[in-house]
C-alpha cells in the first residue's frame, strides 16, 4: 500500500512534458484575442470620430481663410511693434497657466513684462510668448492647415488682431478645445 502512495504521490509531482507549452499556447491564444479585440475598438472609435467629425469642420467666420488673410495684413501693415493687452486663455491646459488674466508688454514680437491677474510678475514668461499677436496669427494658421474641426475667430475692427479664438484642435483625443480672448489692447509709443 505504501508502495501505491508513492507511485501515486510521484505522479501528480511529475509535469506533463506538454503542460508548459499549453500554458505557453493558452497565453499566447489568449493576448492574440485581447489584441484583436483592442484593434478592432480602435477601429471603430476611428471611424465614429470621422463621421462625426470628419465632414462638419466647423470654421467661423464663414469666409474662414479669406478673412485671416485680410486681418493678419491690416495688422502687419498697421506696424505696431509695441503694445499692451490683457490675455485671458481657458481649456486644454489652462491650468498650467499661473493666475489668468495676465497683462503682456510686448515690444519686438518679444515680451517686455507679464502681471498675472495677482499684480505679480508671471514666473514662467516664456510661456507668454504663445500670446504675442504674430504667435496667436501662426496657430491659427497652422490649426487651420491642419484640419481643426473646429475653429472661430473673430477680429478687431482697427487693427486685425484676433480678438477672440475658440479652437477644437483634433476630434479625438476629446477635450483638447482651448480659447483666447484678448482684451484692453493699447499701443504703446
Amino acid at each position: 500500500m505504501t508502495e501505491l502512495k508513492s507511485v501515486k504521490g510521484s505522479s501528480q509531482n511529475t509535469t506533463h512534458p506538454h503542460g508548459s507549452k499549453t500554458k505557453v499556447y493558452r497565453w499566447l491564444i489568449g493576448a492574440l484575442i485581447f489584441g484583436g479585440i483592442a484593434i478592432i475598438l480602435l477601429i471603430l472609435i476611428n471611424v465614429v470620430s470621422i463621421l462625426r467629425y470628419g465632414d462638419t469642420l466647423h470654421y467661423s467666420p464663414a469666409n474662414f481663410e479669406a478673412e485671416f488673410e485680410r486681418n493678419r495684413e491690416k495688422w502687419y501693415n498697421a506696424h505696431i511693434t509695441h503694445y499692451q493687452m490683457v490675455v485671458d486663455f481657458s481649456g486644454y491646459g489652462s491650468y498650467s497657466y499661473d493666475q489668468l488674466p495676465w497683462t503682456l508688454e510686448i515690444r519686438n514680437d518679444k515680451i517686455v513684462s507679464a502681471i498675472n491677474s495677482q499684480g505679480n510678475s508671471v514666473q514662467d514668461i516664456d510661456s507668454a510668448h504663445w500670446f504675442t499677436v504674430s504667435a496667436l496669427f501662426a496657430d491659427i494658421q497652422k490649426r487651420y492647415q491642419y484640419s481643426a474641426p473646429s475653429i472661430q475667430v473673430s477680429y478687431n475692427p482697427t487693427y486685425g488682431y484676433p480678438e477672440h479664438i475658440a479652437i477644437n484642435p483634433w476630434s479625438e483625443p476629446c477635450c483638447q478645445d482651448y480659447e483666447i480672448e484678448i482684451q484692453d489692447f493699447k499701443v504703446l509709443p
